[in-house]
């Protein structure tokens, strides 16, 4: 079987697998059902969460403003009445109603949300202050996240903080991170920094000890970073550092290093060049090593 015949297999498995949990009769036939396949608890989460239709598509996403986004999700809440995770696009906080968010029991956001934009960021914060007791997923870039300092949440269970603005200072980064590890409802972390960041990760990682919270860190901008520092950092973590494989051109003496996991360029919008595509060492990195991180 192909690689990519694998991962259409892996991807297929929690959606063939949400048909036979609707089936179990008992929670000790789901015991052994899990014994089977550790993706039955995607399988089970997926069932008890709205699907976000209109995500679906580029052609929906242009189609829908805000207004009808909010509609859909509605009338999605009307099909699947054991709804327990209410998932949102960012763009439509300031929409919610209290009558939708308060028919579930957990809520959350893809993509960043905005706070400091054109629209009303006073009304962004108070909905999200509102939505705080049910949040368990949201994502900021350090821009937008004081919001989270000033919070206190309860079922946050998955947060992304992105600190790799250059303007950003290392004060600034230690004050998010610290309100990661404080946080003990939070299970996983995802820390998107950029090479100038590494001093203050590393400040960071040397402090966490957690059997709890695992860490995942993204870093690109990499030219100037010495590899070493990248695979000490890897070592601190339950989870290997993802760089974009835009930038692991230059740092051939660490790319085969299993520590470190190539995201596809698609995540940070940018090209691969040509020279990069053809060059031997990169297919071989990219053939073996090329994982797509959620």
């Amino acid at each position: 079987m192909s690689t990519e015949q694998l991962t259409q297999k892996k991807r297929l498995e929690p959606f063939y697998l949400m048909n036979v949990v609707l089936y179990i009769d008992s929670f000790n036939t789901l015991q052994k059902f899990h014994m089977v396949s550790k993706a039955t608890n995607q399988a089970i989460i997926s069932l008890k969460t709205n699907p976000e239709l209109g995500q679906s598509s580029i052609r929906i996403a242009i189609a829908y403003n805000g207004f009808n986004k909010l509609k859909l999700i509605k009338k999605e809440l009307n099909i699947f009445t054991g709804i327990e995770t209410l998932n949102l696009p960012s763009d439509i906080l300031t929409q919610l109603d209290s009558s939708t968010y308060n028919q579930v029991e957990l809520i959350q956001v893809n993509k960043y949300i905005q706070l400091m934009d054109k629209d009303n960021t006073t009304g962004k914060q108070q909905i999200l202050k509102d939505l705080a007791p049910k949040l368990c997923k949201v994502a900021f870039d350090v821009m937008n996240a004081e919001f989270l300092l000033s919070t206190t949440f309860e079922k946050l269970r998955e947060v992304t903080i992105n600190v790799a603005l250059f303007t950003i200072t290392e004060d600034s980064i230690t004050k998010y991170l610290e309100f990661i590890k404080e946080t003990k409802c939070i299970k996983k972390a995802t820390i998107i920094f950029n090479g100038n960041k590494v001093v203050a990760i590393s400040k960071f990682l040397e402090n966490y000890k957690s059997e709890v919270l695992a860490v995942h860190l993204q870093c690109f901008m990499l030219y100037e970073l010495d590899p070493s520092r990248l695979l000490e950092m890897a070592d601190k973590t339950d989870f290997p550092v993802a760089v974009w494989d835009t930038t692991v051109c230059k740092l051939e003496n660490w790319m085969l290093d299993k520590r470190i996991v190539v995201l596809p360029v698609v995540h940070n919008r940018m090209h691969v060049t040509s020279a990069m595509e053809n060059s031997p060492l990169y297919k071989q990195f990219k053939e073996k090593y090329l994982i797509q991180l959620n």
